[in-house]
């Protein structure tokens, strides 16, 4: 992680173009809204599963709450990804220096 973890999810997940091409493939798209969210693998397929108890014993919320400042600046880009975790194969972006802008 390049962002400090306890204080739950720096940003929402956003990426409109790979949300359209998983679209087109009539694949579900299911983002991140915390840390420990789970994901279950059945026959039918990728599912969303709780994991409340796991998320409260270490004192994170189900859903990561986010400042209408950062909900604002997220509707001002197509994506929140910033490259490759560490920085390998960074491309700074309209995101990146949004980013650097927001009150945390």
């Amino acid at each position: 992680l390049v962002n400090p973890f306890w204080a739950g999810m720096p940003d929402p997940f956003k990426d409109e173009a790979q949300v359209a091409y998983l679209k087109a493939q009539n694949i579900a798209f299911m983002p991140q809204h915390q840390y420990f969210d789970k994901y279950v693998l059945t026959k039918a397929g990728v599912a969303m599963a709780d994991n409340h108890a796991i998320k409260a014993k270490l004192g994170f919320s189900d859903a990561q709450a986010f400042k209408q400042s950062m909900l604002d600046a997220v509707q001002r880009v197509a994506s929140t990804r910033s490259g490759e975790d560490c920085g390998e194969g960074f491309q700074k972006g309209a995101w990146d220096t949004l980013f650097a802008s927001i009150e945390h």
